[in-house]
């Protein structure tokens, strides 16, 4: 549009040069016909732009990660005039890309006729975006001039962690009539335990509005924990990552694996405990899942956590709910690396002598080393924990054994 401009500038510049140096009606006639022509230009583009109509499919609020996404833009010319061109600009998210880009679909709108696009967004990495049509942008015959229609996005997609098929991992100390048993006594979930600072991915319901008012700042109502939940799932959230965007790539996989055994646990009737060790408090937190709605506020609390890796010990996580251990039916330990203090703390703990034991270690690295390889084989044989490695590429369940 800029040489456009710049030529149609020149020509004008010309023609009024002539007409203060030659003495001729003709010059002034053609000054005053190329003024006009890019009044009429300009006219006709601002009908043209009132006679355009911009329709938006609206996109989902949370979409899981690696999911195909798509969202429609339709546009209706209704004017007698064809439109040409109209420059659609969208923000997607392309394969392996954590930030959205900006996109320019270049297209042609025939008089009174109608044109629908269909742009794909593929969401890799957990997180908020903002993704969606941006502006439309349409230009007069003669390319001088531009009208936009901007849109603000009120709505980003969160991208969550998707599940794995690990559905098949079942607890031999489970049967039929605990499966179809009601979820057991004692949930106390609306009981008062104390006031902290609000953090991003708590509920709205728990705000405390009116000391929120009177302190100027978010104030949320800890409810007390339920301890009589069914399973315990410990989240690693520990390690030392060169970048905040690969300490979520690494936390990703363990994420997935812990809402598909939540969500299993829940299918059967039953609640669980997560733990986590929370690198903004640098405590370990817990939230009870009792039912689907308080799964789904996990997963998008988990869409913000963690901002960064916890520096302390794994072990630390399960030291301080060693006592929690022994009550609950089903113990699942879901960490991206193993080491030797972890193997030595599940020893310590007696887990590899109960059946419903669950150690499931994300690594496509598993058998690299010896060391963490021999100590597989042994978990593997010579215990009753069950020990279910998922490839962090693929997300795919791993070993027969487990699969039985």
């Amino acid at each position: 549009m800029r040489e456009f401009r710049f030529f149609y500038g020149i020509l004008l510049t010309i023609l009024a040069v002539m007409c203060f140096f030659y003495q001729s009606r003709l010059m002034p006639v053609l000054l005053a016909t190329m003024g006009f022509v890019c009044l009429m230009s300009f006219l006709l583009s601002l009908i043209s732009f009132m006679n355009v109509t911009v329709q938006t499919e609206e996109i989902p609020r949370a979409v899981w990660r690696k999911d195909e996404v798509f969202f429609s833009v339709h546009i209706r010319n209704g004017f007698l005039l064809p439109l040409t061109p109209v420059r659609v600009y969208v923000k997607v998210c392309a394969k392996d890309k954590r930030d959205p880009e900006s996109k320019v679909i270049v297209l042609n709108l025939p008089p009174m006729k109608s044109v629908t696009l269909k742009i794909s967004n593929v969401m890799s990495f957990r997180g908020e975006y903002k993704i969606g049509l941006e502006k439309v942008e349409i230009f007069d015959v003669l390319k001088l001039y531009s009208l936009k229609k901007k849109w603000r996005h009120d709505r980003f997609p969160v991208s969550c962690p998707r599940e794995i098929p690990i559905n098949r991992l079942r607890d031999d100390n489970e049967d039929e009539t605990e499966n179809s048993a009601a979820k057991p006594d004692g949930f106390n979930r609306n009981t008062f335990s104390h006031l902290r600072e609000y953090r991003d991915g708590d509920t709205l319901r728990h705000i405390h509005w009116k000391l929120s008012a009177r302190l100027d700042d978010l104030i949320v109502k800890q409810m007390e924990q339920n301890y009589n939940n069914s399973a315990l799932v410990f989240c690693d959230f520990t390690g030392t990552y060169p970048s905040a965007e690969a300490a979520l790539s690494a936390s990703d996989p363990c994420i997935e694996a812990a809402l598909a055994i939540i969500r299993r646990i829940l299918l059967g009737g039953n609640s669980a405990l997560f733990m986590w060790q929370d690198a903004r408090t640098e405590l370990c937190e817990k939230k009870e899942i009792a039912d689907s709605e308080s799964c789904a506020e996990l997963a998008r609390s988990l869409t913000l956590l963690p901002h960064e890796p916890f520096e302390g010990s794994f072990v630390g996580l399960i030291d301080e709910y060693e006592d929690e251990v022994w009550r609950e039916r089903a113990v699942y330990i879901i960490t991206d690396r193993l080491t030797d203090e972890l193997i030595e703390k599940i020893r310590s703990l007696g887990l590899t002598l109960k059946n419903n034991t669950v150690l499931a270690v994300i690594t496509p690295q598993i058998g690299t080393s010896p060391e963490n390889g021999d100590l597989i084989e042994y978990l593997e044989s010579n215990t009753k924990i069950k020990v279910c490695r998922v490839d962090n590429d693929d997300i795919t369940v791993l070993g027969e054994r487990i699969r039985s």
